[in-house]
């Protein structure tokens, strides 16, 4: 399977970019409002207004902090959508195989991806064994 074709058409990644662009331009429109207020404290700073530049440099601290915070809680937030989405595409990848009676789902990805793999192939038991065995002969040598 292609898996950036598969992420970015998956139903919950279209849901949740809904969401995040909503809440990016709910964050944006307040970002402009306070920026609109610093514009207006800057004029009346340079016109003289001393009361005006203290009133400029509260605000434009809070802007900076807000945009910092707003930056990074909308990656914290990416992040989530992000685990979110595959933890959907994994179950549904897993469900598909299991259906399909598939032994193998490889993710074409560049990195060759196992993304499904029936519980008959599963070798971890033996190479458990295994591993217990040589390291068993190691020790005896």
């Amino acid at each position: 399977i292609t898996l950036s074709s598969l992420y970015d058409t998956f139903p919950l990644k279209k849901e949740l970019s809904v969401r995040l662009k909503e809440l990016q331009k709910l964050r944006k429109d307040r970002l402009d409002s306070m920026y609109s207020r610093l514009t207006e404290l800057d004029k009346k700073q340079e016109s003289g207004d001393g009361a005006a530049k203290e009133q400029f440099g509260e605000a434009k601290g809070e802007f900076n902090a807000r945009k910092d915070q707003y930056e990074q809680e909308n990656q914290q937030i990416m992040r989530g959508f992000d685990k979110r989405i595959w933890d959907s595409i994994n179950v549904d990848i897993k469900a598909f195989g299991e259906a399909n009676q598939y032994d193998y789902i490889l993710g074409a990805n560049g990195s060759g991806n196992l993304m499904y793999a029936s519980k008959k192939r599963d070798l971890t038991d033996e190479l458990i064994q295994y591993a217990y065995m040589n390291a068993a002969g190691k020790k005896k040598n």
